[in-house]
């Protein structure tokens, strides 16, 4: 059986990028929910220097993040933590897969050789003590943190790459980062988590279009490569050290090894940092396909090559025939592929051949748009112009990024998904892919949103929580609307909750349950008959509709016959009277702890000293008419006992035990004092929902008359419960 609560609160689930909102590069999203900050990525701009290739960290406030998740090694996703950890006021933490963060080590020591504009974002000292921050988590491993709870699933996009599912407070957001839904020569196909998010946000690199087949983009780049050697041309083909280049290695070395007469060209791949990491693509087997495990399990090593050669330095390249270059930077950033491109760009044998994305403003995207001019000109970061008279300038797609297919068919198995926010991707991709989404998937009534940097989007959500009952609860028959079920909250690792009884804790987990007696001595300088207090306490629980089954209990017990000195309350609140031989008389309150047995036993007290009260003399004969005066421990039960019952209807209340003003806060969000019990102070500024403030007011009639029951002949004041600096009196005499 289950039980829902609903609040009636809406809450907004913030999403704000610092980077890649409208733009591809330096990723970094900002997920806000319940107090809690998540950064997604904190990467730098391939197209930017210095300080201008920063996400956007002055739009945010850097000591609320609460914990940064980094998807993989690229810069443009990682590049900008050791800013980050120590030129802001984040405290937090930081976590990335262990592949991830072996990577991310060599590709930031490999910019601080050789990044000529990278001393104002990141230094030797900075990023050691940023490796130190870093915290390791694998595939399907689940962190828990400050209320947050985060899980990664393997990306494919690189080999460590991983999506992060966040989920707080019930609200799940699934940041894909960099991903793909395609099986390469090495790496399997982005998972599918087994949880569908309330918030997809998605790259939207490629906008609407699709990839050709693998076969297809495999053919094209086999064949312009041997073209070009086949007329003693030089073959550059510009790449990133990490991640699309070891799958283009593996396709090479198969190809050059199914054609001899291509054989004495050599292969070459110019990246002293891909070789330095060879060795982690050896050690992190088991994040790769089965294809690649099986040969291992074989030991087959897929990345001891036969046909390809290491180029670690250009002074030592014999430069004097027809060959082919792997090359990083992949966008012609300055570096070694620039270097060979202006070597070779000039003489038409040559040719050059982009196997990935080329973000808008770079080199690589300049030469691409003017491939069909020849001699086209582009201009270089220095300012120096140079002439392209190449005859091969082409580009092939082995980018593993999504394309729309793969985005759309991913979306189709996240069945619950109802909000898509894009990243990632130029404005005009954005929205080509917001259209294609929205025709798609029409019938959901899909929300696709789009981003621009710095700008915010609110999703609101209700807080809604639904909980099953299990147990001895279970057995008592499905609850109605409006019924309080009274047990202990048990919450999953997936922010499922199940109510129980304190006696089935045990049963329900690994928890031993132990029971607390207290006892409260409570001494009657008067005789009372046993009939006397029963009488009395009748009366007292009766006044309360919310005591309704004590006063029923009681009310069925005419006689004490079985137990003459107890008086049973409710099933673990007990009054024992015993008399001595002064003729006063001795009560014993005992109870087993819980919640609701601690209220009773404080009511209990509360109605005992009324007992008390009633048989002193008053010099106003009109006064112990009335609830009793407020004063001594009589008031600071009744002060307790108020704060006990409101906390059963609000979640955040806080008395004062000194002066009885109770701050708490209704189902709106709206904060109201209540002074004596009953008096409300409305702020003028907040208007309060009517329906909160009548509840307000019908709740605090009920605690009231519990705590100060009126006898029936002097009435009820009907004044609101809304009282200024003159305070009303209760009761008919409030009208004179």
């Amino acid at each position: 059986m289950q039980v829902s609560h609903d609040d009636g609160a809406t809450e907004q689930a913030v999403v704000l990028p610092l980077g890649s909102g409208g733009e591809v590069g330096r990723s970094c999203i900002i997920f806000k929910f319940k107090g809690r900050t998540v950064m997604l990525d904190c990467g730098i701009h391939p197209a930017k220097d210095g300080l201008d290739s920063l996400p956007h960290f002055d739009s945010i406030d850097c000591s609320e993040v609460d914990i940064v998740l980094i998807t993989h090694f690229h810069l443009d996703h990682c590049g900008a933590l050791p800013y980050f950890c120590e030129q802001t006021n984040f405290r937090g933490r930081v976590f990335m897969t262990s592949a991830t963060k072996a990577f991310f080590k060599m590709v930031m020591n490999d910019l601080l050789r050789v990044g000529s504009d990278s001393s104002d974002i990141v230094t030797t000292e900075w990023l050691h003590s940023t490796i130190d921050r870093i915290e390791t988590v694998e595939y399907h491993e689940e962190v828990m943190h400050n209320g947050i709870r985060f899980q990664p699933f393997n990306a494919g996009h690189v080999l460590g790459a991983a999506m992060f599912i966040v989920n707080i407070a019930g609200v799940k957001a699934l940041y894909t980062g960099d991903y793909s839904r395609e099986e390469d020569r090495h790496l399997p196909r982005a998972e599918t988590p087994p949880v569908s998010p309330d918030i997809l946000i998605v790259e939207s690199t490629y906008g609407r279009r699709e990839h050709e087949s693998r076969d297809e983009r495999e053919e094209k780049f086999t064949r312009w490569v041997h073209d070009i050697i086949s007329r003693e041309g030089r073959c550059l083909v510009p790449v990133f050290a990490l991640g699309r280049a070891q799958e283009l290695l593996l396709i090479l070395e198969e190809y050059w090894e199914a054609h001899p007469e291509l054989q004495s060209a050599p292969v070459y791949y110019a990246s002293s940092l891909a070789n330095r990491c060879m060795k982690l693509y050896q050690t992190f087997v088991g994040a790769m396909n089965e294809r690649v495990q099986k040969k291992h399990a074989q030991n087959h090593n897929p990345f001891i090559f036969k046909h390809i050669r290491p180029l670690t330095d250009l002074k030592q390249f014999e430069d004097n025939g027809p060959c082919v270059v792997l090359a990083s930077p992949g966008m012609l950033q300055p570096g070694v592929s620039l270097e060979l491109f202006e070597r070779w760009c000039g003489h038409e044998r040559n040719g050059i051949i982009f196997a990935g994305y080329c973000v808008e403003g770079t080199v690589a995207d300049e030469v691409l748009k003017k491939k069909s001019i020849i001699p086209a000109e582009v201009t270089k970061p220095d300012g120096r112009v140079l002439k392209i008279r190449m005859k091969t300038v082409e580009a092939v797609s082995f980018s593993a990024h999504s394309d729309a297919r793969q985005t759309r068919d991913f979306i189709s198995e996240l069945k619950n998904t109802q909000h898509v926010i894009l990243v990632h991707g130029n404005e005009g991709a954005m929205e080509m892919l917001k259209e294609k989404l929205s025709q798609d998937f029409k019938q959901r009534g899909m929300k696709i949103y789009t981003t621009r940097n710095q700008v915010p989007i609110s999703v609101p959500f209700s807080s809604r929580k639904t909980a099953k009952i299990l147990g001895s609860l279970a057995s008592r028959g499905e609850p109605r609307v409006g019924d309080t079920i009274d047990g202990v909250l048990l919450s999953s690792g997936q922010q499922q909750f199940t109510i129980v009884h304190p006696h089935d804790i045990p049963l329900f987990t690994g928890l031993e349950v132990s029971t607390i007696q207290q006892a409260l001595v409570f001494p009657l300088f008067v005789h009372k008959s046993e009939s006397e207090i029963l009488n009395h306490l009748r009366t007292y629980f009766s006044q309360s509709e919310m005591f309704f089954d004590v006063s029923h209990t009681l009310s069925a017990a005419a006689e004490i016959t079985a137990h003459p000195s107890r008086i049973r309350i409710a099933k673990d609140v007990f009054v024992d009277i015993e008399y001595n031989d002064q003729s006063h008389t001795t009560i014993t309150i005992t109870w087993v702890t819980s919640r609701y047995s601690d209220l009773l036993a404080d009511v209990t007290c509360i109605a005992l000293t009324q007992l008390v009260a009633a048989n002193n003399t008053f010099e106003d004969s009109e006064q112990h008419m009335l609830p009793v005066e407020v004063v001594g421990s009589d008031k600071l039960f009744r002060i307790k006992c108020f704060h006990h019952m409101m906390a059963q209807f609000y979640t955040s209340v806080k008395t004062d035990l000194n002066t009885g003003t109770c701050e708490l806060v209704l189902e709106g969000g709206e904060s109201v004092v209540v002074k004596n019990c009953i008096e409300v102070e409305v702020p003028s500024d907040k208007p309060i929902a009517k329906d909160n403030l009548e509840r307000l007011k019908t709740n605090l009639k009920r605690i009231y008359l519990t705590l100060f029951p009126i006898p029936v002949d002097e009435g009820w004041c009907e004044c609101g419960l809304e009282h200024g600096d003159e305070h009303r009196f209760l009761g008919a005499r409030s009208h004179e």
